[in-house]
């Protein structure tokens, strides 16, 4: 999402960067089975498909995409039911864990 490129040493430092920076977050961090498949997953409908992570909408250019995204408050995931996402049951909580795969 930047225009300069970062090697972050961990992935918590990584997503923190995100959310300082761009204001970028995971709802329900906690829930999420497989971080690496979300954020590449994420990454891979932004900049290959142009595609807000939000609301879906699709743009010309991943430029397109990425100004929407910061200019509408959409630096954040949507996740819900979908063919995209795996659900688990949690036997501890009656919630739903959800994970992009």
């Amino acid at each position: 999402f930047c225009t300069q490129k970062f090697e972050f040493e961990s992935q918590e430092l990584a997503i923190k960067h995100m959310a300082d920076e761009h204001g970028f977050f995971i709802p329900i961090p906690k829930r999420v089975i497989d971080l690496d498949k979300l954020l590449s997953t994420a990454g891979q409908i932004i900049g290959e498909y142009h595609q807000c992570v939000w609301c879906w909408r699709i743009f010309k250019s991943v430029r397109g995409c990425q100004a929407h995204m910061r200019h509408t408050g959409h630096c954040k995931l949507r996740l819900e039911y979908s063919s995209n996402i795996t659900y688990s049951s949690n036997n501890n909580d009656d919630n739903i864990t959800k994970a992009i795969v």
